[in-house]
């Protein structure tokens, strides 16, 4: 049931920016069970945990919603911690990079806010990659929706996470050859109008 989700972020403390727990805290309005999991190696400083208390607390979310952890020395222990998150939240305005790899290949689906510029679209275009644009939000008002609408369908999660790491291994995001010359082609290009700059 959506009463007992747990959304989750292992985003570095430096992304979790003010406007981040104020959206966060939106989404814990919406779906009023549900816990938040931050886990990030700043978290390990009694500071950072009561500042992050008094932030959400400022919105109106108690501490007790709040589930905050440090990282684990051993990656095999960082990794089983994401089989307690059921939605991954993205930070704004830069959103996640190799975190939302990783949350996708540990089975967990994102909710990402995708801006303008490209630290505001990493996590929107590994989602796209691997054809979840279901789970890219055009507005913050978007972003709660859809984190409450995936907190309220077991059976939408219960799918994503068995297809999740299938899906990434095949879409693009895997595919180095494919990279690798997507990335000569552009260099090529690059190259070929530094050679002949079109005049003005």
């Amino acid at each position: 049931s959506s009463e007992d989700i747990v959304f989750g972020s292992f985003n570095e403390l430096s992304k979790t920016s003010p406007a981040t727990i104020a959206l966060w805290a939106k989404v814990l309005q919406a779906v009023p069970q549900a816990r938040l999991l931050i886990k990030t190696k700043q978290l390990a400083d009694t500071k950072a945990i009561v500042s992050i208390q008094k932030q959400f607390a400022a919105h109106g979310i108690s501490a007790e919603r709040l589930i905050l952890l440090p990282h684990e020395p051993s990656q095999q222990e960082h990794l089983a911690t994401y089989g307690s998150v059921d939605i991954a939240l993205d930070t704004i305005p830069r959103t996640g990079g190799s975190t939302t790899a990783e949350a996708l290949w540990m089975g967990v689906p994102i909710i990402s806010l995708a801006g303008e510029r490209f630290i505001e679209r990493l996590s929107a275009s590994m989602l796209h990659a691997v054809g979840l644009d279901e789970l890219i939000a055009d507005s913050q008002e978007d972003y709660v929706a859809k984190a409450a609408a995936l907190a309220k369908d077991p059976q939408q999660r219960t799918q994503l996470r068995a297809s999740l790491r299938e899906r990434m291994s095949t879409s693009p995001l895997c595919d180095a050859k494919g990279l690798v010359y997507s990335l000569e082609s552009a260099y090529r290009d690059m190259w070929l109008k530094y050679l002949n700059p079109t005049k003005p």
